[in-house]
């Protein structure tokens, strides 16, 4: 005979909620997710649910925070030689990305406006944390980093929907592209576009 579930610490309770929570938005975007949704989901009450979120809006919030820490991790070995280095590091970017499959497919399970401020803060959050490894860019170049961010996140995205050939060779393929384009906007290296 089983007997009633183990009750779960606090830091468990949250985090178990959390998974449910990416997964659902994941599957049904996140306009798609309700609070009886995830109480059905996890087999307990909305009030259990209210205790440590207020809404979806704070459990998308904790999401994607929990996801930037997760793909730090993984990235920011990469980072100190990302300005300076050859394309290489920009192919192992691309590799890294393209194993987040759950945070690319989250970063893209909304439309509307409370999911997009959610999106760009993520992104922002990235941006600024790359920020403090690569040296000053021109200050006509601002947005360079962001280019490069959203081009990165787009390719792996249409990668993991089969959108694009030879997966296989995409980091290299991607890392070349970004390298060579990042050494023309800021006159480094061969054609540099003076007159050209």
């Amino acid at each position: 005979m089983i007997g009633p579930p183990k009750r779960l610490a606090s830091p468990d309770r949250r985090a178990q909620i959390l998974d449910a929570a990416e997964a659902l938005f994941i599957e049904r975007g996140f306009e798609g997710v309700t609070m009886p949704d995830l109480a059905g989901r996890l087999g307990t009450s909305r009030p259990t649910i209210y205790t440590y979120f207020t809404s979806t809006e704070a459990m998308l919030a904790a999401v994607l925070e929990r996801r930037l820490g997760a793909l730090w991790e993984h990235i920011a070995p990469l980072l100190p030689q990302l300005a300076t280095g050859g394309a290489e590091q920009f192919s192992l970017l691309t590799r890294e990305l393209l194993r987040e499959r759950e945070l690319l497919l989250l970063l893209h399970s909304g439309g509307g406006p409370t999911f997009q401020a959610h999106r760009r803060a993520f992104l922002y959050g990235l941006e600024t944390r790359l920020e403090a490894h690569r040296p000053a860019p021109p200050e006509r170049h601002p947005h360079l980093l962001r280019l490069v961010i959203l081009t990165l996140e787009a390719t792996a995205l249409a990668a993991l929907h089969g959108d694009l050939p030879g997966e296989g060779e995409l980091p290299e393929t991607l890392g070349a592209f970004v390298r060579g384009g990042m050494d023309r906007v800021l006159g480094r290296g061969e054609g540099n576009g003076e007159g050209n």
